[in-house]
């Protein structure tokens, strides 16, 4: 199963990872994980994504809210955020799910 984590936080990246190979660990689940310290780097690297962990505040000019729409509709996407208020913002893209920072096992998507 092929993921993508982009985020510009090296410590939420290392958090983000550390979640998703104990949670894909404990199913015995097989997953190839890229990781993107920017929007435009996931999109040169022009991959296919079974899910995207995007975090809706990447410090660049567009917000992970935006690029959603530069994501295909068949990829499951997960945005991480550590602003709550951004939920409500976001719902309108038709995310996967949301997962706060401060609080990921407890989030993470069935």
């Amino acid at each position: 199963m092929k993921i993508a984590i982009i985020d510009d936080s090296n410590h939420d990246i290392v958090m983000v990872e550390r979640m998703i190979k104990t949670e894909f660990n404990i199913y015995s689940i097989e997953i190839e994980l890229d990781i993107f310290s920017n929007f435009s780097d996931f999109q040169l690297s022009r991959k296919s994504y079974f899910a995207i962990f995007l975090d809706i505040e990447l410090g660049e000019k567009s917000n992970g809210i935006d690029l959603k729409n530069c994501i295909s509709p068949e990829t499951k996407t997960i945005y991480i955020t550590n602003y709550p208020s951004y939920v409500f913002a976001a719902a309108h893209t038709s995310p996967y799910d949301f997962i706060r920072k401060d609080s990921m096992l407890s989030d993470l998507p069935p």
